[in-house]
């Protein structure tokens, strides 16, 4: 397997908990309104996420163009 494919698989992992992450937060809203501790809680794993798929589409980038 190529390095590229390598970093599209980690992207694409990433980007599958991401939006596992977000649909926690969201189903979390809806079923315990006023728990605001585990949205917090949430909300900084999201922002984790958002950080690691940044980092996974730059090593992506990176491959692609050779640099």
């Amino acid at each position: 397997m190529s390095e590229c494919q390598n970093q599209r698989n980690i992207l694409d992992q990433d980007l599958r908990s991401l939006a596992e992450a977000k649909k926690r937060r969201n189903d979390h809203r809806i079923n315990h309104p006023k728990e605001s501790k585990t949205l917090r809680r949430l909300n900084a794993k999201i922002g984790e996420w958002e950080g690691t798929v940044e980092d996974s589409r730059f090593y992506l980038n990176k491959c692609i163009n050779g640099s």
